[in-house]
């Protein structure tokens, strides 16, 4: 998984940072939800429809 972001504050920097480091590039998606899930709970972030 390739992403860019921009973020104005360092909160959402902390957060794709934390994306990149929980998720190795090339991870298939049914490997990474599960990570990317960690990743949002530890950032209070909760999502409808989410795996």
């Amino acid at each position: 998984m390739k992403f860019l972001a921009f973020s104005p504050g360092a909160q959402m920097g902390r957060f794709f940072r934390d994306v990149d480091q929980a998720v190795p590039a090339g991870t298939p998606m049914a490997e990474a939800a599960p990570l990317l899930t960690e990743v949002l709970h530890r950032h209070g972030i909760t999502l409808q429809d989410w795996p």
